[in-house]
């Protein structure tokens, strides 16, 4: 019994010194989950700047294949052109589409109505190049004209 009653004081103190530390980590505890919704909050603002970024990346892409596709076919690079409306197939549709609703959307529409006439005479020249090298015999002009079909979707008939 004497034993127990010299160590009161020391269960005070380490009584005290739990509620201490009881203190410590709830305080940690609270910073903790503070500091992860401030993560949470700067993920989703990155993961918003990322698609705005995005999208005007493709705004910009668009606009770039517009004006390269429409140059190449004025020179009869028909491998560049091919190119540009490779490029152009593989954009984001969805991004376009929301991009076409915003305020640039009347722009993006005659990008995509041209690059889309774009694409359809393209397609009609190389198949008719090619259907006029294949006729004449001509080996490197329809190799030419060969690769250019998957660029343009079309690699059935490539």
């Amino acid at each position: 019994m004497v034993t127990l009653h010299r160590m009161g004081p020391n269960l005070q103190l380490i009584e005290g010194d739990a509620k201490q530390l009881a203190g410590m980590i709830t305080f940690t505890c609270n910073l903790a989950e503070n500091v992860s919704s401030k993560v949470r909050q700067l993920d989703l603002a990155k993961n918003r700047l990322y698609q705005a970024i995005q999208r005007a990346d493709d705004i910009l892409d668009l606009k770039f294949c517009m004006d390269g596709v429409q140059t190449a076919l004025r020179n009869e690079d028909y491998e560049q052109a091919a190119a540009h409306i490779h490029r152009y197939l593989c954009l984001d549709k969805s991004v376009i589409e929301l991009s076409r609703q915003g305020k640039e959307g009347s722009m993006i529409d005659a990008n995509l109505k041209l690059l889309q006439e774009a694409e359809q005479r393209l397609k009609a020249i190389v198949a008719e190049k090619f259907a006029i090298a294949t006729k004449e015999g001509d080996l490197p002009q329809v190799e030419r004209f060969f690769k250019i079909f998957p660029l343009l979707g079309l690699h059935e008939e490539g």
